[in-house]
């Protein structure tokens, strides 16, 4: 008679897919002296990159391509041991999003121990308040509001001539084009506070650096 043999189920990793947790943990974690996350240092640094680069093209007509998105990320290494990935992600001129900056963290999810894994890290993002030193520029927030518009007519802009050349019915054309009148109204409007807020050249620039000098000029 055969001996039956039973097969003894491999010891499970208590560590193993708890990269969320440690993300958290780092995003969680307070610079000395201060109640300021990691997380919202990250947001404040991005915030920081997008209003240099949005200024930067009000004072030349030209792009920096900066950051404009951040992700998080964690990979196991041994056990508890994780590494967490901040990474900021920049558009090129060729339309292509590339990694950009990426900021390291080694965590110990048993202990809840948390270090920078090289000097940027820890100089970025663990040393010095961002907000301390961010100085917020009141144009910025009205040359977002333009971009905003831009985007917005940009994208029902092509809408439209994908309804076009698909011929779709006559209803979703009249909404699109309803739509494409709205975003021109919103950019306009933006438009028209702007001047009267600031010099025409920095419209200029930004419209130049942008791609949409047509819609600034009315010409669209």
């Amino acid at each position: 008679m055969d001996a039956q043999t039973t097969s003894v189920p491999r010891t499970m990793d208590p560590w193993a897919d708890r990269q969320m947790e440690a993300i958290k943990l780092v995003m969680a974690k307070t610079l000395p002296g201060g109640k300021v996350t990691v997380g919202s240092q990250a947001k404040t640094m991005l915030k920081q990159m997008h209003e240099k680069e949005i200024m930067h093209a009000a004072e030349t007509g030209e792009r920096l391509y900066l950051p404009d998105k951040m992700g998080w990320a964690a990979l196991q290494e041994d056990g508890a041991r994780y590494r967490v990935y901040l990474n900021f992600q920049a558009m090129q001129a060729n339309g292509e999003r590339v990694q950009a900056r990426s900021y390291q963290f080694i965590v110990d999810l048993k202990t809840k121990a948390i270090r920078a894994d090289d000097p940027a890290t820890e100089q970025d993002l663990l040393t010095q308040n961002a907000e301390l030193t961010f100085k917020h520029n009141p144009m910025a927030t009205d040359i977002d509001s333009i971009l905003g518009g831009v985007d917005t007519y940009n994208k029902h802009k092509l809408q439209m001539i994908i309804i076009k050349k698909s011929r779709s019915n006559r209803d979703e054309r009249t909404k699109i084009e309803l739509a494409l009148k709205t975003a021109q109204d919103r950019i306009h409007r933006a438009i028209i506070y702007f001047r009267r807020t600031y010099a025409d050249k920095s419209l200029q620039n930004v419209a130049k650096a942008y791609n949409f000098m047509d819609v600034a000029n009315g010409k669209e």
